[in-house]
């Protein structure tokens, strides 16, 4: 599902246009809010329990209308 969605756009983007330096920032950045969500989405299933589906539901639907 990553490659039929936008998941290679920016990693395609990123080679094509930056230089060394912004892709090296580019995957930093990418990497890290990745860490960031697998650190925290425990946190949140342990407060919201259910609820955690609903929000990662309404940021895919505001994801959806963005793109």
């Amino acid at each position: 599902m990553f490659q039929w969605g936008p998941g290679p756009i920016p990693w395609m983007y990123m080679s094509e246009v930056m230089n060394n330096k912004g892709v090296a920032i580019g995957t930093l950045i990418n990497l890290t809010l990745a860490l960031m969500f697998a650190i925290f989405t425990g946190t949140l299933f342990n407060k919201l329990q259910a609820w955690t589906y609903v929000l990662f539901g309404a940021i895919q639907v505001i994801g959806a209308i963005f793109l």
